[in-house]
């Protein structure tokens, strides 16, 4: 096995030449790809700063897990989530209707990962001390990480961009002005009428904040390095490092798939942290071939950054298609091959074992999932009822969603890790994944679009081991 703490480990690798590759004006490319088992991969602009939106948030855990590991900080520990600390993100976990709920350090923790959560983050953040945050950064000794902080204070610094009187505004409203144009309480206490930006006056201000300011930045070597800190780090059991490296790479493993891994198949594991803003995309994985050890075997690290801020074609933030994603998604069979270049997948023919699953309508497969969350989850042998009551389909109209009901029995309170693969007609892929932690007998679903016409095959695996494919027409 590689010596991943080599420094030269990255040095030697070849130029991955991405932006040579792809024809959008001004933008440019951070990358670092390595297999750790084999030494193949490339690199480009290794030790350029770029900014990462919300890659940060693996240091913020990291701070968190070691103040864990030393019994300084508890997983169980309890904050109350108010409305100081809304955010107002569309995809926020903590959300309006949650103001006033009481919550774990260690669920604000996974949520910062897993659904990239800005209002957890923040408080993690108060909670432990911004200049702990910045100390174990720094204790890591690794160069090319720019200063940390919560995401609040980075709109604001925006707004104050735009007009200097948001430099006054508390971080609460100046967030849920940015993000969701909520104005409450801006008038009268901080501007005579109500402050209104249009598109292009936002992506000038995020243009010049970068210019000013290197808040959330880091090189790709910089990133990487941590990386293969923390797998060495797992390679000395018992040790606190050790600890926290399999918390950190296990909280990654509950986060979805994303672009620039949309190829990896079932029999590879992702464990990942996203993060985007004006003109910014940015993804980290790590991928694995096992589970029991956690230990991963190769990584993805892609920083895009367009630099025309003028640009019609602009990627927004928090927009999940557009200009940026759809290079990564088309490179995505390129960045694999480049790590696992004589990788051949296997046979995925069609097998009946032990799990219960349904194809059908999505809108069918949600009707019965939505009585069982009603139900607190208490009611698995109904779910299974009204699943089997559905009419299986293998055919649909393009622009339908297919989607699939699954139980799992006898988990014998093991985490099961799913991966679900579709395969569109012409041979590309869509890869996503879930997870079932600590349970006896599990349920999970899924749907996506069927958005070409031909035959679409779907293959499940649980654990990295392949047990169900299913094929499907959609039709004209």
């Amino acid at each position: 096995m590689l010596q991943s703490n080599s420094i030269s480990l990255l040095d030697g690798l070849p130029s991955c030449q991405f932006t040579n590759k792809v024809n959008i004006d001004g933008l440019r490319v951070g990358a670092v790809l390595l297999n750790m088992e084999t030494g193949q991969g490339c690199v480009e602009n290794l030790d350029t700063a770029f900014p990462i939106a919300s890659i940060p948030k693996v240091f913020i855990v990291g701070a968190f897990l070691e103040k864990v590991a030393q019994n300084e900080a508890s997983f169980q520990a309890v904050v109350r989530f108010t409305d100081n600390y809304l955010m107002g993100d569309s995809n926020a976990c903590l959300t309006e209707n949650r103001i006033g709920e009481t919550i774990t350090l260690g669920y604000l923790s996974d949520i910062m990962i897993s659904c990239s959560d800005n209002a957890a983050t923040w408080i993690l953040m108060d909670v432990l001390g911004w200049q702990t945050v910045q100390g174990y950064i720094n204790r890591l000794g690794i160069d090319g990480i720019g200063p940390v902080i919560p995401y609040s204070e980075v709109d604001r610094l925006k707004l104050a961009i735009l007009d200097e009187r948001w430099a006054h505004v508390p971080r609460t409203l100046a967030a849920q002005f940015y993000r969701r144009r909520r104005t409450d309480q801006l008038v009268p206490a901080f501007f005579d009428e109500i402050p209104r930006y249009t598109r292009a006056e936002l992506a000038a201000a995020n243009a010049k904040y970068l210019a000013q300011y290197d808040y959330n930045t880091a090189t790709p070597r910089a990133v990487a390095e941590y990386l293969l800190k923390l797998r060495d780090d797992l390679e000395q059991p018992g040790t606190t490092q050790a600890q926290i490296a399999w918390w950190l790479f296990n909280t990654m493993l509950l986060t979805q798939r994303q672009y620039s891994v949309q190829a990896a198949p079932g029999t590879l594991f992702v464990g990942a942290k996203n993060g985007s803003d004006y003109g910014i995309w940015a993804e980290v994985n790590v991928l694995y071939s096992s589970l029991e050890t956690r230990i991963p075997q190769a990584m993805i690290i892609v920083f895009l950054q367009q630099t025309d801020f003028d640009d019609s074609d602009l990627q927004l933030p928090w927009y999940r298609e557009g200009i940026l994603n759809t290079l990564l998604r088309s490179l995505s069979p390129q960045i694999l091959a480049r790590i696992y270049p004589e990788y051949e997948r296997p046979d995925t023919g069609s097998i009946s074992g032990e799990p219960f699953i349904v194809f059908s309508n999505r809108a069918f497969i949600e009707n019965c999932w939505d009585w069982y969350v009603v139900s607190n989850f208490e009611a698995l042998d109904r779910l299974a009822s009204c699943w089997r009551a559905l009419q299986e389909v293998n055919q649909l109209s393009v622009g339908e969603e297919l989607g699939f009901g699954l139980i799992l029995y006898d988990l014998n309170q093991q985490d099961t890790r799913l991966s679900f693969i579709y395969t569109e007609p012409n041979g590309e892929q869509f890869s996503y994944q879930s997870s079932v932690l600590s349970q006896e007998d599990a349920p999970a679903y899924w749907f996506r679009e069927l958005d070409a016409i031909g035959t679409w095959r779907i293959d499940i695996y649980q654990d990295l081991h392949h047990i169900y494919s299913w094929l499907v027409f959609a039709e004209a």
